[in-house]
């Protein structure tokens, strides 16, 4: 039914629409109310006039945003993000609505850009350079291992290079969920890393569609940037 240009719904119905509406930050905002015998209340400006419920509605929605609020958010699982500075740790920050609700270690090397993206982060250092550098492999296999074992995660993403390849091995040994995302910039094949994880990871991502066709296991989503 309608009066004049807004909706009138139930409570439910609004209560339901505000759980939908998770970037709602003040219920007032969003809706206004009407009296169960009276006209309607406006929604004080500036806001954009949305649903319009009855009290009860109201009241209840602005209890649920005021509890909501006052929650903290709960933790979803623990994660390993590997990767290297540069490009890579730009992808892997794009990705951040993936694993913002887990807790969360880094897993790269040394870098000016590792300093300032991740200042105050939990953050484990791993040996470089890794490209044909047999001796630093192995230490960060060394690394792998005691950073799975302590940390306990749940899944290890990684959007290159290099240092994913110890972390998904010892991650596959401990029963870690992989998860690799590759390269924007890996057109027609894959990154060495990225061949080298293929057959270890749980999911492979790839941000070119003709990657698809080539290695079966892939999936397409779009681009991460």
């Amino acid at each position: 039914m309608r009066e004049g240009a807004k909706e009138v719904v139930d409570s439910n119905v609004a209560l339901d629409a505000l759980a939908r509406t998770r970037a709602t930050e003040h219920a007032a905002d969003t809706f206004a109310y009407r009296e169960r015998d009276t006209s309607t209340v406006a929604v004080p400006e500036p806001a954009v006039p949305a649903l319009d419920i009855d009290r009860e509605a109201f009241e209840l929605a602005q209890r649920a945003q005021k509890d909501s609020a006052d929650t903290p958010t709960a933790v979803a699982g623990r994660a390993l993000l590997v990767c290297s500075p540069g490009g890579h740790l730009v992808q892997m920050l794009s990705l951040e609505p993936a694993w913002r609700k887990l807790e969360t270690t880094w897993v790269t090397l040394p870098g000016t850009d590792v300093e300032h993206l991740l200042a105050g982060q939990d953050v484990v250092l791993g040996r470089g350079p890794t490209n044909r550098s047999l001796k630093n492999l192995i230490r960060n296999f060394r690394i792998a291992w005691r950073t799975v074992r302590d940390r306990r995660p749940d899944v290890i993403l990684s959007t290159g290079a290099a240092l994913a390849v110890p972390f998904f091995l010892i991650g596959r040994l401990h029963g870690c969920r992989c998860v690799y995302v590759e390269s924007f910039t890996r057109v027609e094949g894959l990154s060495r890393s990225g061949r080298m994880v293929y057959p270890l990871a749980n999911s492979f991502f790839v941000q070119w569609p003709s990657l698809t066709e080539r290695f079966p296991k892939a999936v397409y989503v779009g681009s991460v940037l």
